[in-house]
């Protein structure tokens, strides 16, 4: 039986940087992965999306000065886009390996199973460690509906090399929203089944309307309150059956989000509680039942599945294994962003959170949709929504929709972990004309 120090389950960004770090501690290390090396950010997510948002979004920004100074004609070839964002992905696997062989970490392909509290067993070998490490990341919910097997994941979306025709997503998160807005402004018909009567209920609702009014001029047909009960495949068609009519296309997408990638760990024989969804864990990101088993990323259920929230619980999970337990991740105003165009931002509390505390708050919101910054780059939807706290004068949440939102909503999530206060903000001398400087207008 080989035996470490610890061993990581899943090479993204938390167990990929956890495995690092004790490495350089004198750790014996070893990690497994049964996907290529990588994670979902670098390989399924946000590394590949952003590519393909970047070129969505030079092409809104052209087409919106077209009849104001620009003309011709403009098209995305989604063909030439999809081999340039293969660029930034088909190489991760081989530069992680590389790097974990000069470190001296060894590496497993397979899928690792508790044998034990301290025991795995991947493939046919049999591994001890002291610690083991769960950031095995996330996976597409299951859906279980008849047809579901025509359906193509999230993470197989990347790898459409064809654009279809006519796409539909089922679900209405921000995996759907970013595709579609991808999709429908490279040429294809986009159809967006959710089940519920609010898309995006992460997001602020008066804001998503915002984006919602965009996504219907170019071309994403919405459907809430929509259930899908059945798909058929039809000739070189699918045909997806919903409470509210049928509705053809050459692609169907499981957008239904994303849950912990834990099925086939055989969690129970290593005395890790579950209840079949989520790992239990205490405040140090260490399991309950099992001492010797700590858990990362996308695989927290408490968390937000965000890479720079992998990250932070990286960091707590090394010093808690090298030090004894002590850290504890702060959550506090960490920043989300909807890659849709215009784009949707927000940290903090939103109103019903403030709200359900206790708090007495201002609320500060504005359609800018009218505004000289949104006007002046041609643009069509923005606004914002800030919470304030009326007895601190602290910001309690932030919520903005519009252009470079995705930077701007960095200044506040600053503002919210670091307690600063309105006053603070508006001693800041800021760069003019950008959007930043627009805080002033945001916070009263």
């Amino acid at each position: 039986m080989k035996k470490y120090d610890a061993f990581c389950i899943g090479t993204g960004i938390a167990g990929s940087l956890i495995a690092q770090d004790l490495k350089k501690e004198g750790y014996s290390i070893g990690i497994v992965d049964q996907r290529p090396y990588g994670g979902t950010c670098a390989l399924y997510g946000c590394n590949p999306k952003k590519v393909l948002a970047g070129a969505s979004e030079a092409f809104e920004r052209a087409t919106s000065y077209f009849h104001k100074g620009m003309e011709g004609e403009l098209s995305i070839n989604w063909h030439e886009l999809h081999y340039y964002m293969l660029r930034f992905t088909e190489t991760i696997p081989s530069e992680r390996e590389i790097k974990y062989k000069d470190l001296g970490i060894d590496m497993y392909h397979g899928i690792a199973q508790f044998a034990g509290e301290h025991e795995l067993q991947i493939n046919k070998q049999k591994i001890y460690a002291e610690k083991i490490i769960i950031a095995s990341g996330s996976r597409p919910r299951t859906l279980t509906f008849p047809g579901a097997e025509y359906l193509i994941t999230s993470d197989e979306f990347f790898g459409l090399k064809k654009l279809p025709e006519h796409i539909i997503f089922i679900g209405g998160g921000y995996i759907s929203f970013e595709s579609a807005h991808i999709m429908a402004r490279a040429g294809a018909k986009v159809t967006i089944l959710e089940n519920s009567a609010k898309p995006l209920r992460n997001f602020d609702q008066d804001l998503v309307r915002l984006m919602l009014k965009r996504s219907k001029e170019i071309g994403i047909e919405l459907r809430c309150d929509t259930e899908t009960r059945k798909i058929k495949k039809e000739d070189n068609y699918y045909l997806v059956e919903t409470n509210h009519g049928k509705f053809k296309a050459n692609v169907v997408v499981n957008g239904a989000g994303r849950v912990p990638y834990i099925d086939n760990l055989y969690l129970e024989k290593g005395n890790v509680e579950y209840d079949g969804f989520e790992i239990k864990i205490n405040e140090y990101l260490q399991s309950v039942s099992n001492h010797a088993v700590y858990i990362a990323g996308d695989v927290n259920v408490k968390s937000m599945a965000l890479t720079p929230v992998g990250d932070l619980e990286h960091k707590i999970v090394v010093q808690n294994i090298l030090n004894g337990n002590y850290a504890k991740p702060d959550y506090k105003g960490i920043p989300s962003v909807a890659f849709t165009l215009p784009l949707l931002a927000a940290c903090g509390l939103n109103e019903r959170e403030a709200e359900e505390q206790g708090y007495d708050v201002i609320i500060n919101y504005s359609d800018t949709s009218d505004s000289y910054t949104t006007k002046r780059l041609a643009l069509h939807y923005s606004g914002y929504k800030i919470i304030i706290d009326k007895k601190t004068d602290h910001i309690l949440g932030a919520h903005l929709c519009g252009h470079h939102v995705d930077e701007v909503i960095n200044i506040f999530a600053l503002a919210i972990r670091n307690n600063l206060t309105v006053i603070d903000l508006r001693e800041m001398v800021w760069a003019f004309p950008t959007v930043s400087s627009t805080i002033e207008d945001m916070i009263g």
